[in-house]
């Protein structure tokens, strides 16, 4: 006779369980877990073996599993930084730190030497996003040893501890259990097992029909396959969930090709974080740069606080040239010109490339940039509702919108908050050039090279914004789009020095003329 356990994570200390745990065992009663809320649609499926002896050691040659994709080589690795365990892993996907992970274990075991109690402890593990981003070449799970040691908790996830007793009797349990990692899509999982005196064996029956988690599991269990078998699955977002717009800009991360590290708020999940301190706006809403309103989980098309590597710009570029007259339902983003850039490349070896074909700068340093030359955005206003137009520029390219009193021209600071609180009075559809009262003349700042840009639609959520707003805060209506623009360097002057070659030159062949003719 077969019986089978389910079980909520049980955390408990290692070598340890409660003796009335093992009596309730005894009788046959179950821990229930509540069933998943969720069904599998395209899972992967990976299976495993494993046996400890009575000394928490593996037996040789009862441990592998199947090798579905690169990366993976059916071992089981020896963990102890914090708990011992022993891990195997299999390729999960790419990290997607906007989606989530489902995960179901199901397996037949029973205790390795009949005569002796046994006890298995079986947690599901994924690598952190500290260790999947930026990713490790070639794709690698965090194996160890780690050094120092607590790099294990630091890149390596861990679900709560499932214990589980095993009768001297040698009978077979079925046990099986649920978990759900909310927050990303890990691109490694694995199964840990930790106990002593137990197998998972290669050879294994059927699931039991009744157990709760048979609907989940019997439409992937491949009799021919050995051993226990995980499923996981990457889940994308609910659409429900993503009801608002966020900036672009790196937050936490590379915001320039020389090092510098952007401290943009547009990020909810960067580290660390001041509270509030990213732009949003509810999407959709009638207020919005381009075509539409793009709506996501956090700032970067959700890929926020992960930029570098190959990871800028994920929800708009800019530099779409020529530029659609009325781009309604046509492109989210707005920047009509001048050209946008990004940055692309290995970590250590990022370069500038342009968005799109569109690869003018703003202008030179210590220039100016007139609204419908050089700088211009298409705006959507719909409704009698006025918004409010901000643009922000880091001319020091520091990685913040703040005045930098050092930024001058011409003896005067040139502000990083450009506009501010310009009213656009809706209803209205077209170019930011075109709006009344006009935008006034941009001052490019010193420095020549790529600087981030926010353009900003507000309502008047929070009133007028102050003199040194930083381009963060949670708005009503309105969109934000950011973009990396070049600033072109001010031409050599020549000075004297092409006359005074001219003259020498004239000389010489005067000389070499008059030589001849005497």
């Amino acid at each position: 006779m077969f019986t089978y356990l389910f079980t909520k994570a049980i955390v408990m200390k290692k070598f340890k369980f409660l003796l009335t745990l093992t009596c309730i065992f005894l009788v046959g009663i179950l821990y229930s877990q509540p069933v998943p809320s969720w069904n599998f649609d395209t899972p992967m499926v990976d299976r495993f073996w494993i046996a400890m002896d009575e000394t928490f050691d593996t037996v040789p040659g009862m441990n592998g599993g199947i090798i579905n994709n690169p990366g993976e080589d059916g071992r089981w690795y020896f963990y102890d930084a914090a708990d011992p365990w022993f891990n195997i892993w299999f390729w999960n996907g790419d990290f997607l730190p906007m989606n989530s992970k489902h995960v179901v274990i199901g397996f037949w075991a029973h205790v390795w030497d009949p005569g002796f109690d046994g006890e298995i402890q079986v947690v599901v593990n994924w690598d952190t996003p500290d260790w999947a981003w930026p990713p490790p070449q070639p794709p690698a799970p965090p194996l160890p040893p780690f050094s120092p040691p607590e790099q294990e908790l630091e890149f390596v996830g861990r679900s709560p501890v499932n214990l589980f007793p095993l009768p001297a009797s040698g009978e077979m349990q079925w046990i099986e259990f649920w978990w759900e990692i909310p927050d990303f899509n890990p691109d490694w999982i694995s199964v840990d097992v930790w106990g002593q005196n137990f197998i998972i064996p290669m050879e294994q029956p059927l699931p039991p029909p009744d157990s709760p988690l048979f609907p989940w599991i019997s439409p992937w269990w491949n009799p021919a396959e050995p051993g226990g078998i995980i499923i996981h699955e990457c889940v994308p977002p609910d659409p429900a969930d993503l009801n608002y717009e966020f900036g672009d800009a790196p937050d936490q991360s590379l915001a320039y090709i020389d090092g510098t590290i952007g401290d943009f708020p547009t990020c909810i999940r960067a580290i660390p974080t001041d509270y509030n301190d990213y732009i949003s706006h509810p999407c959709p809403n009638p207020l919005f740069f381009g075509g539409w309103v793009d709506c996501e989980e956090d700032g970067n098309a959700g890929w926020c606080p992960y930029f570098n590597p190959d990871k800028y710009n994920e929800d708009e570029c800019g530099g779409t040239f020529p530029y659609p007259p009325n781009p309604a339902g046509i492109i989210d983003e707005g920047l009509m010109m001048p050209g946008a850039f990004t940055i692309t490349g290995a970590v250590g070896s990022e370069t500038y490339a342009p968005c799109g074909t569109l690869t003018v700068p703003l202008g030179k340093v210590c220039d100016i940039a007139n609204w419908g030359q050089q700088i211009d955005a298409w705006i959507e206003a719909q409704g009698t509702t006025t918004g409010y137009f901000h643009l922000l520029i880091d001319w020091n390219q520091d990685g913040v919108w703040a005045n930098d009193p050092a930024t001058t021209c011409g003896g005067q600071m040139v502000p990083e908050l450009v506009v501010l609180n310009h009213p656009i009075a809706g209803p209205y559809s077209g170019p930011l050039s075109a709006i009344i009262p006009p935008l006034p003349p941009v001052q490019i700042g010193p420095k020549d090279g790529y600087v981030w840009a926010r353009f900003v639609l507000t309502d008047d959520t929070y009133g007028p914004l102050p003199e040194d707003w930083d381009g963060h805060g949670q708005f009503d209506l309105g969109e934000t789009e950011d973009y990396l623009l070049y600033i072109a360097p001010e031409p050599v002057p020549l000075g004297n020095w092409p006359i005074l070659m001219v003259v020498a030159l004239i000389a010489i062949f005067t000389v070499i003329f008059l030589r001849r003719k005497m």
